[in-house]
């Protein structure tokens, strides 16, 4: 009997993108545009440290960018309305760019300490 070589496949590096980092967030943002490369499957991790004024609320998203149109689409959203954490799990997306979006609500809002990554998967 001969031996069978072992095959191996090598994929590519996971990568995290850092969108915000340690920010104060006030007012509605966004990031810029994402190539997602191999990547499919995203991870958006979400932190706040403080959270001041009157029924403040910070809801953030997830789009798909349509270079056709220009416009970025949402397709899932997270609101916070206290500190600490939460995420947004988007698996099989179809797409070739997307961007993070947030909008803030109430009177006076303060987001501190805000930090909001995306990791990239198979």
């Amino acid at each position: 009997m001969s031996a069978r070589p072992i095959e191996t496949t090598v994929l590519p590096q996971k990568n995290v993108i850092i969108v915000q980092s340690a920010a104060t967030i006030t007012s509605n943002g966004s990031s810029s545009n994402y190539s997602t490369g191999p990547y499919k499957n995203f991870l958006v991790t979400i932190y706040v440290g403080s959270v001041s004024g009157t029924s403040p609320s910070l809801t953030v998203y997830f789009n798909a960018y349509d270079s056709n149109s220009g416009q970025s689409i949402p397709l899932a959203s997270v609101t916070l309305t206290s500190a600490g954490g939460t995420y947004i799990y988007v698996h099989d997306f179809p797409g070739n760019q997307f961007n993070i979006s947030w909008v803030v609500g109430g009177t006076s809002p303060s987001f501190g300490s805000v930090y909001i990554s995306v990791y990239e998967s198979w």
